[in-house]
């Protein structure tokens, strides 16, 4: 029963189609060689209530014939397979759709599109490649063939081919989120010029994503990393300091390296100071550590622990109690089998719990990733201010 029920939605969709057909086979002359859509229907019928969905869904589709009247019952038939799961189904119709010689180019375009979804959502990403930009060529549905070319050149990472494709995009209609996308697209390009030990090169596409993005964190942190492994250390500091204005939230990314190039050009006091100016500003968590971590290095316990306190108060976070609780453990009077256990037991806890969240779909993660892998989005991600 359960199986007819989810039947009954794709029967709805052509329903109205099989009505208008079989209203005009009373028109029809008798001994007319014109295939007889009202058996195929009676057929798809007796099969559905037979549970055979596979041989009714066949039957019904050929009960609708194929005239300018029903293309659109077809198109939805098959977006309706695939998105159920049916993508051959959905393929087969599409490409018998497409076959038809009286398609105007509005619905061809329309089927070469849906049918590209199919071959996309099949894996066959070339087929649905070439379907796209056949219908570039035929200046029409454009903008959408170009998104859909772009989710193919992300999957394949061919980088060079989403450039290209994005900018045509971005001439098509100026939007901020092609901006960031071909941004992070020559950030990628630079990370494998980094890999290849291709220095020059990877600061070619560090520029350029600069450019295209100003507010490019990604392309800051590459870049401040760049210098850093150069021992360019004053520049890899100007770099780190960008992504305060860029994206203040993300300045927690910047610290671990900030912080080393503090301590190569002998400068930790000016760090502290650097790090105390922002956590007065933003009162992130891990600008606070930086502090406290700091403190404790000068032998000044007493004043990273009132530090600590002090944003505990203001911000309850599990991730201070955790601090808290190791900085009593590090003092003598504290060394309590108990409250040792208690401090692991925390620390495990906290292993559990997400650093980075999409802004977008909510998909959790414990490390940075630039591109969501549930919502396909880029620069969704940010960190878990906790």
């Amino acid at each position: 029963m359960p199986l007819i029920f989810v039947l009954l939605l794709p029967f709805a969709i052509v329903v109205n189609s099989l009505f208008k057909l079989l209203k005009s086979l009373d028109h029809r002359v008798d001994g007319s060689s014109t295939p007889n859509p009202q058996g195929h229907y009676w057929l798809g019928l007796n099969y559905l209530l037979s549970e055979q969905p596979d041989k009714a869904m066949d039957a019904l589709i050929k009960a609708i014939e194929i005239d300018s009247s029903t293309i659109e019952t077809h198109l939805a038939l098959g977006v309706l397979f695939r998105k159920h799961g049916e993508v051959e189904r959905a393929i087969r119709l599409h490409q018998n759709l497409a076959a038809r010689p009286q398609l105007t180019r509005v619905q061809r375009v329309e089927t070469l599109l849906e049918l590209g979804k199919d071959y996309l959502s099949a894996g066959m990403l070339d087929r649905a490649e070439g379907l796209f930009l056949e219908v570039i060529q035929l200046k029409s549905g454009v903008e959408t063939a170009l998104q859909h070319l772009l989710q193919i050149y992300q999957q394949e990472k061919s980088w060079h081919k989403a450039i290209a494709t994005a900018e045509r995009l971005f001439s098509q209609k100026s939007q901020h989120y092609i901006r960031v996308t071909l941004g992070h697209y020559h950030c990628e390009l630079a990370e494998l010029a980094i890999q290849k030990g291709s220095i020059f090169e990877a600061q070619h596409y560090i520029k350029q994503a600069i450019n295209i993005d100003p507010n490019s964190v990604r392309a800051n942190l590459l870049l401040a990393k760049l210098h850093e492994n150069l021992q360019n250390y004053k520049a890899a500091l100007q770099a780190y300091k960008c992504i305060e204005h860029q994206d203040p939230l993300f300045i927690g990314e910047a610290i671990p390296g900030l912080l080393s190039c503090y301590r190569q050009l002998k400068a930790e006091r000016a760090g502290y100071e650097y790090i105390r100016s922002c956590y007065d500003k933003y009162q992130q968590v891990s600008l606070l550590l930086a502090m406290v971590n700091y403190l404790q290095g000068q032998n000044n316990p007493e004043l990273a622990c009132q530090a600590l306190y002090g944003h505990l108060q203001r911000h309850p976070s599990f991730t201070l109690i955790s601090e808290v609780l190791k900085l009593k453990l590090s003092q003598e009077v504290s060394r309590d089998p108990d409250f040792s256990n208690l401090l692991e037991v925390m620390a495990k806890l906290r292993v559990k719990q997400p650093n980075y969240r999409c802004e977008k779909c909510g998909f959790a993660s414990k490390t940075l990733l630039w591109l969501c892998p549930s919502c396909r989005v880029w620069n969704t991600i940010k960190p878990i201010l906790n």
